[in-house]
């Protein structure tokens, strides 16, 4: 997701020059990855791992398995 994050944050700064209401949107989707993104290693940061409950076909909670 870091990664993931990243390359939008690269196609926001593209985007932004062409269409900026289209850059604003694609830079919200960086922010938002890039919280996810945070949530997850804050998760993993004991080493313990990650567990992420499903409901159906959504995630609806990621946290830490210590």
């Amino acid at each position: 997701m870091t990664i993931a994050a990243g390359m939008v944050t690269i196609a926001a700064v593209i985007t932004v020059a062409i269409n900026p209401p289209a850059g604003i949107a694609v830079g919200i989707a960086a922010g938002l990855l890039g919280i996810g993104a945070g949530a997850l290693t804050f998760a993993s940061a004991n080493g313990c791992g990650i567990y992420i409950r499903w409901s159906f076909d959504t995630p609806i909670w990621t946290g830490s398995q210590c």
